[in-house]
């Protein structure tokens, strides 16, 4: 069955960079979101994206951008929901905006003839699928796995590199209602690869709860790597990137996402641990393995203060470079540098920060007793300490006057002369 025809609901962060590579590989796509600011500049090809690629991309490809339902199911065989799904006080994810959106999908699709897939790329709790499935059938009196197709396929992306990761996949991952679906979708996956990625099939609970499993692993290992760092910061002469790497040569193990610094951040690894312990918590298993990782994860500040405690008096000036949770991204979600220059500033330490490109969304997040760098060197040169909270490149060719001190989360400073160079995971005096 050849497709070429797609819709994508949902043009934010992933959903945008999805539907321009999709139309940078010769797929004729309709986009739609329910923002018709954001419609229009997206028209008139002015909206601007600190996502690497997106800008260039959106410059060159063709889509047709609209909030109206009817047409872009209409002209499209393929449907990608990929709309927001916000985390509940328990840990929890929305489906609401997901349901909402099916709902709408769903009054279209009830007379239209020719079969449609939806996919549902929004992560989403085990079980979720179930309901969606429900709502289809119910609204448009059809069979999902005959008349409609139904696929859960969720990105295992990071922001500040959604494009490539879209590229380069480790894998893809396709919950399929029946094999046709899984088919067509793995099609118009692959033709966005640059590699030769595994494609795992499975049904829907599978790949529900394998998108969860995934995360929280990872935030188990980005969490014993920072186990080592802190016994490693005790141990004269031990030496936490020296041990990472060799454990990390074990096949079992392998070397991703094992180095100790400051603990993980970002809009995916806390929820999602989180919300595979509330997929746990009504399964009566004893065990408090995720809620023990994010606390182990929350407590990482912690250690800094405690360092930055025998290297500063309140009266001295301390600066923080880094408040995007990772490099090269403005995003901003559990950001460890931000949690750290709060709680600096409310144990009445002068602070001072700055990020790259990150300043507008921190602002808000920050406590009013925090100041603002004009550049990476000024604070560097402004500040008796200065603390790397995250490792971008241009951090590294920082220079900084004789008598201070530097602490390193991530070791990438390389002028270390005439500083007091503190580099995590390595012992402390």
């Amino acid at each position: 069955m050849s497709i070429k025809k797609i819709s994508v609901f949902g043009l934010g962060k992933l959903g945008l960079p999805m539907a321009l590579m999709l139309s940078d590989n010769k797929y004729e796509v309709t986009g739609v979101d329910i923002n018709p600011d954001l419609i229009t500049r997206l028209e008139k090809k002015v909206f601007l994206s600190n996502e690497p690629g997106v800008n260039g991309l959106l410059a060159k490809t063709w889509i047709k951008f609209t909030d109206d339902y009817s047409e872009a199911i209409s002209n499209s065989d393929v449907s990608f929901i990929v709309v927001p799904t916000p985390s509940l006080k328990n840990g929890a994810f929305s489906l609401d905006y997901v349901l909402s959106t099916v709902n709408k999908i769903a009054g279209e699709l009830k007379d239209k003839k020719d079969w449609h897939l939806i996919v549902i790329t929004s992560t989403i709790m085990p079980k979720s699928m179930i309901a969606i499935k429900s709502l289809l059938e119910k609204k448009t009196g059809k069979t999902i796995g005959k008349d409609i197709g139904l696929c859960y396929s969720p990105e295992f992306i990071a922001l500040g590199s959604v494009i490539d990761n879209l590229s380069r996949p480790d894998f893809i991952l396709i919950g399929q209602s029946d094999e046709k679906s899984g088919r067509v979708l793995e099609k118009i996956k692959l033709d966005l690869v640059k590699n030769l990625p595994l494609v795992k099939k499975t049904n829907h609970i599978n790949a529900e709860i394998a998108k969860l499993a995934l995360n929280s692993y990872i935030t188990t290992k980005i969490s014993f790597a920072n186990l080592i760092a802190r016994v490693c910061e005790i141990i004269p002469q031990a030496d936490s990137d020296t041990i990472t790497s060799t454990i990390g040569l074990d096949k079992r193990i392998n070397p991703r996402y094992l180095k100790g610094g400051l603990g993980y951040g970002g809009p995916c690894f806390p929820r999602d641990n989180l919300a595979f312990a509330n997929l746990i918590k009504p399964l009566k298993i004893k065990t408090s393995l995720p809620i023990t990782i994010d606390g182990f994860n929350r407590q990482q500040i912690f250690f800094i203060e405690k360092i930055v405690k025998k290297h500063i008096t309140k009266k001295k000036s301390l600066g923080i470079l880094g408040l995007s949770y990772k490099p090269d991204t403005d995003v901003v979600d559990e950001s460890q540098g931000i949690m750290l220059a709060n709680l600096l500033a409310k144990k009445s330490y002068r602070v001072a920060v700055f990020d790259p490109a990150a300043m507008k969304n921190a602002i808000p997040l920050l406590d009013r007793k925090v100041a603002f760098g004009r550049s990476a060197q000024q604070i560097a040169d402004d500040s008796d300490v200065v603390i790397i909270t995250t490792p971008w490149a241009q951090f590294s060719k920082l220079k900084f006057g004789k008598g201070k001190t530097v602490i390193d989360c991530w070791r990438v400073i390389k002028n270390r002369q005439n500083i007091k160079y503190i580099a995590l995971g390595k012992h402390v005096d």
